[in-house]
């Protein structure tokens, strides 16, 4: 008996350490997350730090290495919230690695890196769209300026020297006489050509580049650029069924027309017709 009351008091000394003994103390932790592990220059950066308990001593941001900026106060952006949660967002921020570190006043720091990459600008490139349809007939230049011997790119329009207004003169990008093609300024000077245009004080300066490459039905706006840059002229000449220019106007549209039919001379009844495509 006395045996069995001897260890019915050491179970009760055992119950009565165990229930004092303390539970052991789990260090804090926080946490850094960031929406993304890849921006775009100029767009926003957005993240988190949380603590499971503790005081958030500071926040660094570095990139590869340096440190870019130290926070220390946690009230207004980039870094704003309490005690255990934070919000965490940079308006934008350079080209580069980055590294967000945040540790309390005990020690403890989480991290987290990102990255942010050159935004990629697509470049559309400008459509040729075609005027004519299917061409315009522009008859050769006359002395006393009559017929429709000028032409418009911009849609294609053709007008008489002798009648055309200030606006329509304005208008036009082209010329024609006697299978060439004539920037307007240059017709105005030239000895052959400039009394059709005796009410005319200026014209459009149009720059041109008969080309063996282009295709009038596939060649793009690259295509037709890269056919300016071979010394452009403010005439064409020889022109033939077939041919394809490529031209700039005075108000920097890029174009190219084809010769659909020819009738050579110089008389009141000899044209050429084109096809025309300009920059939309």
């Amino acid at each position: 008996m006395k045996k069995n009351l001897f260890f019915a008091a050491a179970i009760a000394v055992v119950a009565i350490f165990s229930s004092c003994t303390p539970t052991p103390e789990v260090d804090p932790t926080v946490t850094v997350k960031i929406d993304s592990t890849t921006y775009k220059t100029g767009q926003g950066i957005n993240g988190s730090i949380t603590l499971t308990a503790g005081e958030l001593s500071t926040v660094v941001l570095d990139s590869a290495g340096t440190v870019i900026k130290t926070y220390t106060t946690f009230t207004k952006a980039p870094i704003t919230g309490s005690k255990e949660d934070y919000i965490v967002k940079f308006d934008s921020l350079a080209v580069g690695k980055y590294t967000l570190k945040a540790t309390l006043k005990t020690g403890q720091y989480g991290s987290k890196a990102f990255e942010v990459v050159k935004k990629t600008t697509i470049i559309t490139e400008p459509k040729l769209v075609e005027v004519t349809k299917p061409s315009v007939k522009i008859f050769c230049t006359l002395s006393d300026g009559s017929k429709t011997t000028t032409c418009a790119s911009v849609d294609g329009t053709v007008y008489e020297p002798k009648t055309a207004t200030t606006l329509e003169q304005a208008k036009v990008d082209f010329v024609y006489f006697n299978s060439k093609m004539y920037s307007p300024d240059v017709a105005l000077t030239d000895n052959v050509l400039k009394s059709a245009f005796g009410t005319w004080s200026k014209g459009n300066t149009t720059m041109m580049v008969k080309s063996t490459s282009l295709n009038y039905s596939t060649s793009t706006f690259t295509n037709v650029v890269s056919e300016l840059a071979k010394s452009p002229s403010t005439m064409v000449s020889g022109l033939a069924v077939g041919d394809v220019v490529a031209f700039t106007t005075s108000k920097g549209k890029i174009g190219m027309f084809k010769v659909v039919e020819l009738q050579p001379g110089y008389t009141s009844v000899d044209y050429i017709s084109i096809a025309i495509k300009v920059q939309e």
